[in-house]
C-alpha cells in the first residue's frame, strides 16, 4: 500500500522552507511564505518532509490515493 504526501496545515506552517529542503522529489514548494503540495504524484514516500517539519504540520496518508486504489479496509463506508 503506498502512501503519499496528504495534506499540509495551512495553520500549522511557519515557513520555515525545512519540508521543501527535506523532499529530494520537489514534491512541496513555498507559495505566499506557506509550505503547498505542488507534486503529490511524485512523492516517494520517504517521509522527511513529515519527520523535519518542526511545526507539524505534514501527513502521509493513503487517503490521497483514488478510491478504487485503497484497500478494502480504508474505503469510506
Amino acid at each position: 500500500m503506498a502512501l503519499k504526501i496528504q495534506h499540509i496545515d495551512p495553520y500549522r506552517c511557519i515557513g520555515c522552507n525545512a519540508c521543501v529542503h527535506a523532499c529530494l522529489n520537489d514534491v512541496i514548494r513555498m507559495h505566499r511564505g506557506i509550505a503547498v503540495i505542488q507534486h503529490q504524484e511524485d512523492c516517494s514516500q520517504c517521509f522527511a518532509c513529515e519527520l523535519d517539519c518542526p511545526a507539524d504540520a505534514i501527513r502521509l496518508g493513503v487517503h490521497a490515493l483514488p478510491e478504487e486504489l485503497l484497500p478494502p479496509f480504508a474505503r469510506a463506508a
